[in-house]
């Protein structure tokens, strides 16, 4: 491997390790590493499909639903953007109840 190719593996694997919020078991930059990182954005993104998800299902219903406000969307998200699916779910579950009793 060259001088060249070893910067750019490195400015990689800065890149690859920056939006990665919580800690990992595994030592950054290495292919456990990597696939622990892609497992996290996968979850993610299964996240946000189900929150939408979620919204398409009230919205299908035959009673009128009130929905979340902006702000409370993008608390949910930042909730299970941050890791914590669980207690995001459990949030749009909690003021959904709350809303449409």
């Amino acid at each position: 491997m060259t001088h060249d190719e070893v910067v750019d593996m490195k400015d990689f694997n800065e890149w690859w390790d920056s939006d990665i919020i919580r800690s990992s078991p595994f030592r950054r930059g290495s292919p456990k590493y990597w696939a622990w990182a892609a497992w996290q954005a996968a979850l993610r993104e299964q996240a946000m499909i189900e929150v939408q998800r979620l919204g398409q299902e009230i919205e299908a219903t035959q009673r009128t639903w009130t929905t979340l406000t902006d702000e409370e969307f993008l608390k949910a998200c930042q909730l299970a953007e941050d890791g914590n699916y669980l207690v995001a779910f459990q949030r749009i579950q909690q003021w959904l109840k709350e809303k449409n009793k």
